[in-house]
């Protein structure tokens, strides 16, 4: 890796240095060592720092393309520092002379430090595009340098990642990193600068912010002609020195590798489970050797196994970036798999051990949802457990249902945000056969008696009877759970039976009783 001399003196602004004096020549640097003078092997790779009280003899003939770093004490007089500076012209004039009252050595070890810490958030950018890191990995790791905040964003212009620590009292940077979306009106905005017509592939633009509120630095990056995605930088009121934005060509060049490199990786890893699982979902069949050869190709999934299907839904909220919360969610260390699918995120769970129905997040996973999505009403609905990934067009079916059905019909708690299929397996039964026959020429004959009897008598034995058969015709638990006296439900129970010819501890009578409850409750 190479530094370039305006990133060099972008560093040391801020060491208390003053420069006297530049080349005007664009150099790049390997490296920086001290310069001893009588020494003619030297290379232009090389930045050398030298003592500007000891002036070389003049007949020692450097090229002219080898750098110096000339450090003056402030502790000398103006006049004679400027005859000394005079002197150093003569012999050599590719210079940069600097006044500071520092000595050589903390000079050196100061710029040194510097140099490496550059060296390694490049190597460290580097390494984490091969390894396949998060996007925000990257941006972690540059903005100590950077400084100023800055958003990375897909070709859509949802925020892929985005600064977190650096300072901004800009208004459009936080409100774009909340809703995880650029707006439409700041796209307006934009698009009336002639922003994104100006933007040339592997160059920077410098150019008023969408809100006239200070300079931004907008970037674009390509593979191919495929578009990736943009990062803009919020520089304020400040106007970006050269070795500000060399800083910036160092970034753009890692993060077009890694966007570049992640492109081809979501072509064929990501994009394909995504793709695969949303074909599952649609009318058309795939065969059972086509989806054999696509399992195969996709880590952490099976054909056969535990799975449950999960539907996360934003009804009734407008501009729900979806493609970001799911990219968030994928990004998560557990065992579900979030794709997009119609209007819902899908996630998709797999286990070669049983799942819990019950269980379908752990606490973990609650926690990573209510993290991310703390700023949206959701509600998710989860089918029921099933064994074969070919069967997730069904299991879909089933959560879409079960949404559906807690919304226009249960009224559930605002705080309740989970709704599981087998709670209403019953209430889809009914509602695919009511294109068949009404739902109540199915209700048991005892059970109409029992409910004709209650509106007449303004009574409650219906209610006792439900009761009754849930606890497993236990009187005590009956008695307990209605507030009533134990001996009350007997009487209730002993005149049912005798008045209607029927006992309640026969399966059947059971079964087609709760039955014919769960067909009113469908009704009502």
């Amino acid at each position: 890796m190479t530094i370039t001399k305006n990133m060099l003196l972008y560093f040391i602004r801020d060491m208390g240095i003053t420069i006297l004096g530049e080349t005007k020549t664009e150099q790049q640097f390997a490296g920086i060592k001290h310069w001893i003078p009588e020494r003619e092997d030297l290379s232009d790779e090389y930045l050398y720092l030298c003592d500007g009280a000891h002036i070389p003899e003049k007949t020692q003939i450097l090229s002219q393309t080898v750098c110096m770093l000339v450090i003056f004490s402030q502790k000398e007089a103006g006049q004679k520092n400027q005859e000394q500076r005079k002197e150093w012209r003569q012999f050599h004039n590719n210079l940069i002379c600097i006044e500071t009252e520092k000595s050589v050595p903390e000079v050196m070890n100061a710029l040194v430090e510097i140099f490496y810490r550059l060296v390694e958030w490049d190597k460290n950018m580097h390494i984490a595009a091969l390894e396949g890191k998060d996007v925000q990995e990257l941006i972690d790791i540059s903005e100590p340098v950077l400084e100023y905040p800055m958003i990375v964003f897909d070709a859509s212009f949802d925020v892929l990642a985005y600064t977190k620590h650096c300072e901004s009292h800009y208004k459009t940077f936080w409100e774009t990193v909340q809703q995880g979306y650029t707006d439409a009106h700041t796209m307006e905005q934009l698009k009336k600068k002639q922003i994104f017509s100006q933007i040339r592939e592997g160059e920077m633009l410098i150019a008023p912010s969408a809100e006239n509120a200070g300079t931004n630095i907008y970037l674009q990056f390509f593979s191919g002609q495929t578009l990736l995605g943009y990062t803009s930088f919020f520089c304020g009121d400040h106007s970006p020195e050269d070795g500000y934005l060399d800083l910036v060509r160092m970034f753009m060049k890692n993060m077009s590798f890694y966007l570049q490199r992640n492109y081809e990786n979501q072509r064929h890893g990501r994009m394909m489970y995504e793709t695969f699982l949303a074909n599952l979902l649609g009318t058309a069949e795939i065969p059972e050797d086509r989806i054999t050869e696509q399992v195969n190709m996709i880590d952490g999934l099976e054909e056969t196994g535990y799975f449950a299907l999960g539907i996360l839904d934003f009804s009734n909220q407008e501009n729900v970036p979806l493609k970001f919360l799911a990219r968030l969610l994928e990004r998560q260390s557990w065992e579900i798999k979030p794709f997009l699918y119609e209007k819902h995120i899908c996630l998709l769970k797999y286990s070669k051990v049983p799942l819990h129905q019950e269980v379908f997040f752990n606490e973990k996973e609650l926690g990573i949802l209510r993290q991310l999505l703390e700023q949206y009403q959701y509600r998710i609905g989860i089918s029921n457990i099933f064994n074969e990934l070919r069967c997730l067009r069904d299991a879909y079916t089933q959560a879409v249902f079960t949404l559906s059905w807690n919304e226009n019909v249960l009224q559930k708690t605002k705080e309740q945000v989970i709704y599981q299929y087998k709670d209403v397996v019953m209430y889809h039964l009914f509602s695919r056969m009511e294109d068949e026959m009404n739902p109540r020429a199915m209700q048991s004959e005892f059970y109409r008696e029992v409910a004709k009897y209650d509106r007449e008598h303004h009574s409650a034995y219906g209610k006792t009877v439900l009761c009754y058969l849930k606890n497993d015709c236990s009187a005590t638990r009956t008695s307990a759970e209605l507030g009533i006296h134990r001996n009350t439900v007997r009487n209730v129970i002993q005149s049912v039976e005798e008045n209607y010819g029927i006992s309640l501890d026969d399966a059947e009578e059971k079964m087609r009783y709760i039955l014919s409850m769960q067909i009113e409750q469908y009704l009502s």
